[in-house]
């Protein structure tokens, strides 16, 4: 399964996701559709910005965007997709942990630092870790 078929489903087919396929959980990243679907259409906006903070599973999420938004057929950028086979979940949430610590915020606000830096940026803050200039706590 590609993300464009995740997007494709959740606002076109309206299909339903089998959440315990191991493939389906490890390319649905609630956070990265919400991203993907607000370049698609204004309206989307406003109902994703309403369950950005809201703690959800990632089925939950599927079946929410699914049941709330229109069916249309949308168009993605998908250079938004690039390297998306290589994400590893782990990777992520342990270099949102590090730049938590790095400039002392909480998770959520890691989480939008971690999408603005670059990978060279999140590698450095990493490498200051590494060479002894900070000590990571587990967070």
């Amino acid at each position: 399964m590609k993300p464009w078929d995740i997007i494709d489903a959740i606002t076109y087919t309206k299909e339903d996701l089998d959440f315990d396929d191991p493939e389906v959980e490890k390319m649905y990243f609630p956070y990265k559709i919400n991203k993907w679907l607000s370049t698609v259409n204004d309206a989307f906006i406003e109902v994703l910005n309403e369950i950005n903070g809201i703690e959800m599973t990632k089925a939950q999420h599927y079946d929410f965007l699914k049941n709330v938004l229109p069916k249309c057929k949308v168009t993605v950028n998908w250079q938004l997709f690039k390297n998306i086979e290589n994400i590893d979940e782990e990777r992520i949430k342990k270099e949102i942990r590090y730049i938590a610590v790095y400039h002392e915020v909480g998770l959520r606000d890691a989480e939008m630092y971690h999408e603005m830096l670059t990978s060279e940026e999140i590698e450095k803050i990493i490498d200051s870790f590494r060479y002894g200039q900070n000590e990571i706590v587990e967070v």
